[in-house]
């Protein structure tokens, strides 16, 4: 299927990295490509294959968080005993070597066993 290019860019401004150049709700509701639709049809509802009962488009729009915010805090988690294994290590190379050659190399070291993980 061909995709047009103003939902394109509608998908790209609402997955925008950066929070301040990200579409607001409002934003998007007011997209070019948004308001081309008819307001009258509704893909889901109009569908042959929907039931009658609303019902089961109520449980459409809902949404199991639970599996998302449990990743999140194992993500949380992990960021934070790497964090405190990197200052273990740091503590270990200040303490063991004097020499700064010895000590820039080690550095180098850790840092390219960190941009492996």
């Amino acid at each position: 299927r061909k995709v047009s290019l103003d939902a394109k860019q509608l998908i790209a401004n609402l997955l925008s990295v950066r929070p301040h150049k990200r579409l607001s709700a409002t934003e998007a509701l007011n997209h070019p490509w948004l308001k081309e639709l008819p307001a009258s049809t509704d893909p889901v509802r109009d569908s042959p294959d929907t039931p009658d009962t609303l019902d089961t488009l109520d449980t459409l729009d809902t949404l199991d968080t639970c599996p998302m915010r449990k990743y999140l805090a194992r993500r949380r988690w992990r960021k934070a005993v790497m964090a405190v294994r990197a200052i273990g290590r740091m503590r270990r190379l200040s303490s063991s070597s004097n020499s700064s050659g010895d000590m820039v190399q080690r550095l180098q070291m850790i840092l390219d066993n960190l941009d492996g993980l």
